[in-house]
Formats: C-alpha cells, structure tokens, sequence
C-alpha cells in the first residue's frame, strides 16, 4: 500500500514524492515541505484536471477507510 499525503487544496500525493520539515523545527508538526511529482509537472499546471491526480485522490480515499 502506498502512504499518502493530503495537501492543502485537498489533493493528494504519495508520501515518497515529498520531503517533510522536522518536527523539532516547526512547531511540533511535520508538514510538507516540498513535492516532486513522477509526472514532471511538479505541480506547476492545473492539477486539479489532471488524470493522474484524480488517480492518485480515488486511490487515497478508497485506501484510507
């Protein structure tokens, strides 16, 4: 199963693809820090159309019930 990560405009990613800040450092929570998507957008266009993100948002709702 592939652990994934919410975003703050409610899509989301697969956790490998991104890189977390220390907890230690921000406020006692982890939070993502920055993303690199396999698709080589790296989020720059309209994911929100995008196939591969409305895979990758089924996948993490069906998975995570």
């Amino acid at each position: 199963m592939v652990k994934m990560a919410k975003l703050d405009d409610g899509n989301y990613v697969p956790e490998e693809c991104c890189s977390f800040t220390n907890p230690a450092t921000s406020g006692g929570e982890s939070q993502i820090d920055d993303i690199d998507l396999p698709c080589g957008a790296d989020c720059g266009s309209e994911c929100s159309s995008c196939v591969i993100q409305k895979i990758m948002n089924e996948y993490a709702e069906l998975t995570a019930k």
